[in-house]
């Protein structure tokens, strides 16, 4: 099964760039995107034996978590790459700070996105809680993205929670039920 990627069918700027009516138009086409691309995660789960099923209970993260562990994939970068990444530190780092040669696959990127949209799902499903933007104050990390709001003045932004989630299990400080036990601690956040 080819995975297919989430491409918007327009420019895309960074979202820092975007303005209000373009974050909107992004937004939409974001959620538009979400029965699709859990469709498509569902299949590929099913056709790679994941454990159990994808129905929005909680329990299933872990069972999502397990299974996605197993399908990281890293592949080397370029030289220019490495080159360009470089280029952009401050000056006085780069003998400092070192450039990772691997990153993760391009499929293994689509499937954090895929998971990172499940995951804020069960929110929505499970406690009623609704995909949103914010626009204000502009030094928000997750300014103009995808969030899921109800959390009181924080928001939940799945694809950074996930990303994280990666970079911890990279360096060898994961569990069978990191993302279950993520979702715990931010449905304790949730606003009554």
């Amino acid at each position: 099964m080819e995975y297919r990627m989430m491409a918007p069918p327009f420019e895309v700027k960074a979202f820092e760039e975007m303005s209000k009516k373009e974050a909107q138009k992004n937004f939409d086409w974001f959620v538009n995107e979400i029965p699709d691309r859990i469709g498509q995660l569902d299949r590929y789960y099913k056709l790679t034996n994941g454990a159990g099923s994808l129905d929005y209970e909680p329990e299933s993260l872990k069972n999502l978590w397990e299974w996605f562990v197993q399908h990281l994939e890293l592949v080397k970068k370029s030289k220019e790459e490495m080159k360009e990444e470089k280029r952009h530190l401050p000056e006085q780092f780069r003998n400092i700070i070192k450039v990772e040669d691997v990153k993760l696959s391009l499929q293994t990127q689509m499937l954090v996105v895929d998971v990172a949209i499940y995951f804020g799902e069960v929110f929505a499903i499970k406690h009623n809680l609704k995909w949103g933007f914010v626009t204000q104050p502009k030094q928000l990390v997750y300014l103009n993205k995808p969030v899921i709001i109800g959390f009181g003045l924080k928001h939940l932004e799945p694809i950074m929670i996930v990303q994280n989630l990666v970079r911890k299990t990279l360096r060898g400080e994961s569990s069978p039920k990191l993302l279950l036990e993520i979702y715990e601690v931010w449905r304790g956040h949730i606003s009554n």
